[in-house]
């Protein structure tokens, strides 16, 4: 009875060991991965490292496994890295492209080259459409390429360059086949491929490397020397463009190379913002030029500078020059249109009003030419000349179809024109007529919004808004079979991440054949938190299946249109700030679609895309210092720091919705300077004075954004 006593408190003493020691592995396993997401590898891999130690349970868990494995890959423990990705190779199904994939990454680094080209060779057998293929390739090319076997690499690297994912890495990859082809003694077709990454992509790095390869000798032939200068001057190396130019001086007997070199060592000071001393230069250079295709460079260079030292009217005077000079060149339209915007700023409305006729006159196909319709209107408008402001707009109208954007605006300029002409029956005729359909346009929604009483009596705008009918509710089958079939879709998501997750669901091709199947899809990625790719796809599904529709003929869709991701902390910092979180939500959509990892081609981050120079000095600002950009990609971060400098822009513009908008998008000290154009006081003639067709346009989006969720927010409290 005793022992028996005693083999029972064993067993429990046992039970109740294992027990803590389970959930010991636990709360380590939930500290790993907590550091795993944060991408803290090292320190996630001493806690996986110890729950494995403490639970001999989860030794064979596949995720726990394959999360050590990335862990020893990212540390440079390449041995551990491949035994582990090894043992999953042998041991699981799941994922297995996934797995073969770093079993090639870790042996890349331990493995000779017989073991790495057939690892390469067998996975781009097996997962030939996968997107992975591309980079396998990649890597075994600068496997190749490092290791002296620069022909297999060269074929490599053709292949790749007309691949679509390689598109970003073009200028590397035609760099790299010019360094192949010079070490196989191919000089001639290694010189042209150099020649065209530099004639092509002078301002990416590729092009630095390959210009350094000619740094301590002369270029074979004059028009390698002037790419090489092309190159320095876009990555500044102005010293090295500086003695090269000026070795080519000494060297050549060609007087116009001499010129093109002299040209060259004067954009320099340009670029080093020493105007005067470049219009000196250009100016210098200019009197008895032997080499004419210079002399539109120089003359446009000349226009610039003056610009930039603030010499509006020689400026305006040069760029007028530049545009009669060569009316058949590319920038001769830019530089009238140019011209047009300075006697604006200047105040000179008439020579800006003849200007626009001149381009409508001499470049009739020009992209600028219904812009060039409307802003005569509207200078005749600012100049008092009604009537002749009222026959362009009309004008612009009759020659329009009503769901064209110029038919809109000069629609409402018409009214604007009207009611100064007296006629208010008239022009409020047009405001309804614009109001009736507020979800139509920027124009149509800032008419109902003067007239929205009215509109609402006569229309029942809000009532139609508030209609509960929504034939976008999915069948739960149609969703449940979808996320059956991307089952692997939320343990790559676990593993690796949103963006390879978001890459192998685009990589599956995956087309509904319904709508509801399209529904569907777009559910499945807000259940992965893309909330931009289900924003993306119910744009989709609206031009697809509700295009024949007014926009007040589906309310249903605004819910997608203008959801509301993210709206709690826009709130959350919106009343901190005391900004309309409306507002807020307005420049989310507008500036990232509701993605938190956008990153665009100007270097903003984020949900409220924030360059890193202005986040820094937010950050500091907030005692909140920002240590890498990347952090910009935490949306409570980054709407923390944009609504702290939506706040500041608000507060220096004297809370004018508009004019903080634009500064937002195109910076403070321009709008400081919009705001000086005659006029600008009245909101409308702002926007329309805005220079940049960009920024115009990004205002026009964000108050338009701004409005409607404004509105959504009344009808749901209404209704």
């Amino acid at each position: 009875m005793k022992k028996l006593l005693s083999y029972k408190l064993f067993l429990l003493f046992l039970l109740l060991f294992v027990s803590a020691r389970h959930a010991s592995a636990n709360s380590i396993l939930y500290q790993a991965d907590s550091l795993y997401q944060l991408q803290d590898y090292p320190e996630a891999l001493r806690r996986y490292e110890q729950v494995l130690d403490r639970d001999q349970y989860l030794r064979n868990d596949f995720t726990i496994n394959f999360k050590l494995g990335i862990c020893y890959l990212k540390n440079d423990n390449y041995s551990e890295a491949k035994i582990i990705f090894t043992r999953l190779q042998q041991r699981s199904d799941q994922i297995p492209e996934y797995i073969d994939y770093f079993v090639f990454l870790s042996g890349m680094a331990i493995e000779n080259t017989a073991w790495i080209v057939k690892k390469a060779g067998d996975f781009l057998a097996n997962y030939s459409n996968h997107f992975f293929a591309d980079s396998v390739m990649f890597h075994l090319a600068g496997y190749q390429f490092e290791n002296g076997n620069y022909i297999a690499a060269l074929r490599d690297y053709t292949r790749l360059f007309s691949k679509k994912s390689m598109r970003a890495k073009k200028p590397y990859l035609l760099a790299r086949m010019a360094f192949c082809r010079l070490y196989l003694r191919q000089r001639e077709a290694a010189l042209e491929l150099m020649y065209q990454v530099m004639k092509k992509y002078p301002g990416d790095p590729a092009a630095l490397q390959v210009a350094d390869q000619f740094r301590s000798d002369p270029a074979p032939a004059e028009k390698y020397e002037f790419a090489i200068a092309d190159v320095y001057l876009n990555h500044g190396k102005f010293e090295q463009l500086t003695n090269r130019m000026e070795n080519f001086i000494h060297r050549t007997k060609s007087a116009v190379g001499k010129e093109k070199a002299r040209f060259y060592i004067i954009m320099i000071y340009y670029e080093k913002n020493a105007y005067r001393t470049a219009l000196y230069g250009f100016n210098n250079i200019l009197d008895g030029l032997q080499d004419k295709s210079l002399e539109s460079r120089i003359r446009l260079s000349i226009a610039r500078c003056y610009l930039r030292l603030d010499e509006k009217e020689r400026s305006v005077v040069a760029y007028m020059d530049y545009a009669n000079r060569y009316p058949r060149r590319r920038m001769a339209v830019e530089c009238i249109w140019k011209a047009n915007w300075i006697y604006e700023e200047l105040g000179d409305l008439e020579h800006s009003l003849s200007v626009n006729q001149q381009l409508l006159k001499h470049w009739p196909r020009s992209i600028y030419r219904n812009e060039a319709k409307f802003r005569i209107g509207l200078i005749n408008l600012r100049l008092g000349k009604y009537q002749a402001a009222e026959n362009s707009f009309r004008n612009v109208r009759q020659s329009l179809p009503p769901t064209d954007f110029a038919y809109k605006r000069a629609s409402y300029w018409l009214a604007k024109t009207c009611q100064l002409l007296g006629e208010e029956k008239r022009a409020e005729d047009i405001y309804f007529e614009l109001g009736s359909e507020p979800l139509d346009g920027y124009y149509n929604l800032k008419s109902y919004m003067m007239y929205q009483a009215a509109l609402d009596s006569i229309y029942q705008i809000k009532s139609r808004l508030a209609d509960h009918k929504n034939p976008l509710r999915f069948h739960t089958h149609e969703l449940v079979a979808i996320i059956n079939q991307f089952e692997d879709l939320f343990l790559i998501r676990e593993l690796l991440g949103d963006e390879l997750a978001m890459q192998e669901l685009s990589g599956k091709k995956y087309y509904p054949e319904t709508l509801k199947g399209w529904i569907a899809l777009a559910e499945v990625y807000k259940k992965l938190g893309a909330y931009n790719e289900s924003y993306r796809i119910y744009d989709y599904i609206d031009k697809k299946h509700f295009a024949d529709l007014s926009e007040m003929e589906k309310p249903y869709m605004l819910k997608e249109s203008y959801p509301l991701y993210f709206n709690a902390l826009a709130g959350h910092y919106g009343e901190m700030r005391n900004l309309d979180k409306n507002l807020v939500m307005a420049l989310i959509r507008a500036e990232s679609g509701f993605n938190p990892r956008a990153h665009s081609w100007a270097d903003a981050y984020g949900l409220m895309q924030i360059i890193p120079p202005t986040a820094k000095a937010l950050a500091g600002q907030l005692d909140k210092p920002l240590i890498n950009p990347e952090g910009l990609y935490d949306p409570e971060l980054n709407i923390n720091l944009g609504t702290f400098y939506l706040s500041k822009l608000l507060s220096k513009f004297e809370n004018k919705y508009e004019y903080a908008v634009a500064a937002y998008n195109a910076g403070e000290h321009r709008v400081a300077r919009w705001e000086k154009f005659r006029d600008a006081g009245d909101l409308d003639f702002f926007v329309e004075n805005i220079e940049y067709t960009q920024t115009r346009n990004y205002v026009r989006r964000v108050m338009m954004n701004y409005w409607i969720y404004r509105l959504l927010e009344n009808v749901s409290q209404s209704y």
